[in-house]
């Protein structure tokens, strides 16, 4: 007991160089990720579509960092407007 938190702020490490190239190759990878991804991901919405009529993808918003409302994709796992029933 008696102890009192601190807040410290915190400073990026390492070099200008160091972050830029491990930013890029977080960049790079995301992108590839995401063309590799890109055929599974069509063909389960065509399934879903040919499931139950309306968008196989669902819009949620969420709270992110700061407060700040962000909105996400998700594959429709439910008929569509479950949420309205």
């Amino acid at each position: 007991m008696g102890e009192t938190l601190t807040i410290r702020k915190i400073q990026p490490s390492g070099t200008l160089v160091y972050r830029f190239l491990k930013r890029l190759f977080d960049f790079v990878f995301s992108l590839c990720v995401s063309v590799v991804l890109i055929i599974p991901v069509s063909i389960v919405c065509a399934f879903i579509s040919l499931e139950s009529p309306g968008n196989p993808l669902y819009a949620q918003e969420r709270v992110g960092k700061g407060g700040k409302t962000i909105k996400i994709l998700k594959l429709r796992s439910m008929v569509a407007d479950a949420g309205d029933v």
